[in-house]
């Protein structure tokens, strides 16, 4: 019990990510312990022993803190507020040192406030958690001073704001957001759990009309695999300078050879998956879903003197010099191309093996499926197995799209 209410903070520090300015609104802490962290596959996984594991935290905070169980419990069934106008970015979260992170957050934060009016459990948790000197009725920190202001509903720390959290909200967190996907942008947001996933819902204002919307259902029954996935709508240009900064090693050969390719490729514009291995840094594919002129590949294959093969219904050719860089190779068939860093011997077992994108669970979270401007997928099955040898069958999956001239994000967490 102790050690949930550093606990909750990490996790909402986790799932927000970084930003400029951030109001995060929280109804109740200790509803965030129990329908998040004990529902949600993926946190409850990663709170355990046998994920990451928080043994030495816990043991840590059992031996640091004074307050009663009661006293506790009291103060997470109290909502938290917390403002910041500090920029905030990924790399931030990946010390492995939590209590770090916690009391850089507070550092630099403009203010929070809570509805708890326990100084004392309060005061526990500051000097003994994140180790705040206490003097002259104020809090010492590496940045300042953290001063508390007793309010009629509760305190205020570091400047005397009133504790204003009376908003009828069913959501688990909620606030506001800037730059959080990094397009310098406000965007409002809340959070809850539903199903055992979390869900997290984003909404700004835009004056851009994005003109590359595409049908998330055309793609049902095709065999998409990769750990990391992302999919949007491209041009041939646009593809070619994409993939090229990725695979194509930038010889003469394998440029030309790949000139040839992008011209037998039917539309101007197409769905393109962008499919990545967590474990392997150098597996990745690239899916077009486009028809390829299957006379004019021929006649090019024709001229040249590359590897050939047959994987099923898929024929496919060695793309790159032999002596040049990664082996690149082209899978295709009548209907989509893949220009992949597997060998024949692992895409043929990708073929034979992986389900339809219908069927997959990352597939079946999305709310939204039509005009959908990017799909962003990770899959944390395979990593887990091979990391932590666990079954968790956890993912993250993010919908973009527009709709009356307002950008929306949908983020779920299983």
């Amino acid at each position: 019990m102790k050690f949930r209410l550093s606990l909750v903070l990490i996790i909402i520090s986790v799932v927000l990510g970084y930003s400029s300015t951030t109001e995060i609104k929280i109804k109740n802490i200790k509803n965030i312990y129990d329908k998040v962290i004990n529902e949600v596959p993926l946190l409850r996984f990663i709170n355990s022993k046998e994920g990451i594991g928080y043994s030495y935290f816990l043991k840590f905070l059992d031996n640091q803190i004074t307050s009663d169980s009661t006293s506790l419990n009291k103060l997470l069934n109290n909502s938290l507020e917390i403002y910041s106008n500090e920029e905030y970015i990924f790399n931030d979260f990946l010390n492995p040192n939590y209590l770090q992170i916690l009391k850089k957050l507070i550092d630099e934060s403009e203010y929070f406030t809570t509805t708890s009016k326990d100084a004392t459990t309060i005061n526990d948790v500051m000097k003994n958690v994140f180790n705040y000197e206490y003097e002259d009725e104020k809090y010492i920190t590496g940045n300042g001073e953290i001063r508390v202001f007793e309010k009629e509903n509760g305190l205020s720390f570091i400047k005397n704001k009133e504790v204003n959290i009376s908003e009828q909200s069913t959501y688990l967190i909620y606030g506001k957001i800037k730059n959080f996907f990094n397009e310098n942008k406000e965007w409002n947001y809340n959070f809850d759990v539903k199903n055992r996933t979390l869900n997290g819902y984003f909404e700004s204002e835009t004056n851009e009309y994005n003109e590359n919307v595409f049908n998330i259902v055309d793609l049902e029954e095709q065999k998409i695999f990769g750990d990391i996935l992302k999919i949007n709508m491209v041009t041939k240009n646009k593809f070619k300078n994409y993939i090229q900064e990725f695979m194509i090693p930038h010889d003469e050969f394998s440029n030309k050879n790949f000139e040839n390719i992008l011209s037998g490729i039917s539309d101007d514009e197409f769905i393109m998956v962008d499919s990545r291995n967590i474990l392997d840094d150098e597996e990745y594919s690239f899916f077009v879903f486009s028809q390829l002129d299957l006379d004019q590949i021929q006649y090019f294959l024709d001229r040249k003197n590359l590897l050939q093969g047959q994987l099923g219904s898929f024929s496919y050719f060695r793309l790159s010099h032999k002596e040049v860089g990664i082996p690149i190779y082209v899978y295709y068939d009548n209907k989509e191309t893949i220009f992949s860093t597997l060998i024949p011997e692992d895409m043929r077992i990708y073929l034979g093996e992986v389900n339809r994108f219908k069927y997959l669970r990352t597939y079946q979270s999305f709310e939204k499926k039509e005009n959908i401007s990017k799909i962003m997928i990770i899959d944390l099955e395979r990593y887990f197995s091979n990391k932590f040898y666990s079954t968790s069958g956890s993912f993250i999956t993010a919908e973009f799209f527009s709709v009356n001239k307002r950008d929306y994000v949908n983020i779920h967490i299983k």
